[in-house]
């Protein structure tokens, strides 16, 4: 009996540490966890919206052709064994000061605030006048999609940014030329801030900005530059191998802006005959000083004794309409006789 006795109550010893280690254990092991995992409202026509959970953050992007209502009764899911204020299907404003509080099971708390967004379209640039000429163009047609939505013309604005050093460089717009589909933009006047080569052309509506295309702007067409020039030897007798000289200038009234493209970009230089016979000097073979261009006569036996009455400059340049040319020639005239004697 003494034994039976004793068993129990060593029995009864052991469950009641038993019961006291698991209690202490639980105590220790109580849940951190205070997320909210899922976050869902009734959107347009009964559909439901989830909102996006980032960080303490829960995004909503809302339709913005539909109203937006002044409550909502959200369905949240949260983390095991904690407690959300306020409780799932509590109606609350919908508005951006709106926040939640979530708390663990063991007492750790974590605040979300709600973020209304409007679900609006990217504008979508799709295309422009492309190659640009300076000068010769004075505004940029854009073409796309969006740029009107759910906004105005007072929010939307235009830049370039050269990519050559990064300078971005702003666009006035003709506000009553702006629709969904296009933007017409003006220029900035062309000087010797500018430049050319290729620009990255962005488009902002709103706070939304399009992706960029890419705009290539070509030098202005020589036609832009006045161009005056002299032969120093003119009226001489020439002979193959003698050094020739032509002083020459290219000026244009935007300080420089133009001619700087063309200064030391000489292709070529043709002497006529009066016989229309053409002597050609190749680029390999004229020297630039300040101001004028050098050269030696070519071997040119074929035109003994005839006059020349013509030299022409040939430059690399554009056409005015922006396309590539080879060349484009300034012209010169002989004021006196100038004799190949050779």
């Amino acid at each position: 009996m003494f034994k039976v006795l004793y068993s129990s109550i060593i029995m009864l010893m052991a469950v009641a540490v038993l019961a006291s280690c698991t209690k202490t254990e639980y105590d220790h092991q109580k849940q951190p966890y205070n997320d909210i995992k899922v976050f869902t409202i009734a959107g347009s026509y009964g559909a439901p919206v989830k909102g996006l959970v980032k960080d303490d953050t829960i995004t909503v992007y809302w339709n913005p052709d539909v109203a937006m209502p002044a409550t909502i009764t959200p369905e949240i899911i949260i983390s095991d064994k904690a407690v959300i204020s306020p409780a799932s299907g509590t109606a609350v404003s919908f508005k951006d000061t709106t926040t939640y509080t979530v708390t663990a099971e063991d007492g750790s708390v974590r605040k979300y605030r709600l973020q209304i967004a409007l679900n609006v379209p990217t504008p979508v640039l799709k295309s422009t006048n492309n190659p640009v000429p300076w000068l010769n163009t004075t505004q940029l047609t854009i073409a796309g999609e969006y740029f009107l939505a759910n906004t105005d013309t007072s929010q939307i604005s235009v830049y370039m940014q050269r990519m050559s050093d990064g300078i971005e460089i702003p666009l006035t717009l003709i506000k009553n030329r702006i629709s969904n589909y296009t933007i017409v933009a003006n220029l900035p006047t062309f000087s010797a801030e500018q430049d050319t080569g290729i620009h990255r052309l962005f488009v902002k509506a709103g706070y939304r900005i399009a992706q960029s295309i890419d705009v290539r702007f070509v030098i202005p067409a020589i036609t832009n530059a006045t161009y005056t020039s002299s032969f120093v030897q003119d009226g001489q007798a020439l002979r193959t191998g003698d050094s020739l000289q032509i002083n020459y200038a290219l000026t244009d009234n935007l300080g420089g802006a133009v001619s700087r493209y063309y200064t030391r970009n000489t292709k070529e230089i043709l002497l006529y005959t009066n016989a229309y016979d053409i002597i050609t000097v190749s680029a390999a073979n004229i020297r630039f000083v300040e101001g004028a261009v050098r050269f030696k006569l070519p071997d040119a036996g074929l035109h003994k004794g005839k006059d020349l009455f013509q030299y022409r400059m040939t430059f690399n340049s554009v056409l005015p309409g922006g396309e590539e040319s080879s060349s484009y020639s300034l012209r010169g005239f002989f004021v006196n006789p100038t004799k190949l004697a050779l």
